[in-house]
């Protein structure tokens, strides 16, 4: 199952975003499984709460179904980073792919929550912040393998 969002209020296109965020979650999926259901809210802040976005709500009311038909959710960049240090990439290159293909850091998507930070782009530090949070790790290694 794939859920992605775009916010218009950040003059992104909704059209290529689906496709960048499908593209990256198929690509983290393959091997493992496939994208069987997608979910996707157009003009939807991060900040709002899901049960504020549409699509996102589908989701959560479908989660609550035991005959859904799939069993795991891939959502944004984040599973994007997981999958990579899976694959045994350095939070070097990670950060510098992450730039690359000019996805936002944390601090550049969200400032209000990110004061502290530039929002100049991927560091290490962020990286490594993510990938240290053993929940999120666990979380993401048990979908992958």
């Amino acid at each position: 199952m794939f859920y992605g969002r775009v916010s218009t209020e950040d003059h992104q296109d909704p059209v290529t975003s689906r496709v960048r965020q499908r593209d990256q979650a198929g690509a983290l999926v393959a091997g493992h499984g496939q994208i069987v259901a997608e979910f996707f809210d157009i003009g939807q802040s991060r900040t709002l709460a899901w049960a504020r976005r549409p699509q996102a709500a589908a989701l959560v009311a479908e989660l609550a179904d035991p005959e859904r038909g799939w069993d795991a959710v891939v959502i944004g960049e984040l599973a994007w980073i997981f999958a990579e240090r899976l694959a045994g990439h350095s939070m070097a290159r990670i950060a510098r792919a992450l730039n690359d293909a000019a996805v936002p850091c944390p601090s550049a998507a969200d400032p209000e929550r990110n004061p502290h930070r530039t929002g100049n782009g991927w560091t290490l530090h962020t990286v490594r912040a993510i990938l240290g949070n053993p929940q999120h790790f666990r979380y993401h290694q048990r979908q992958l393998t």
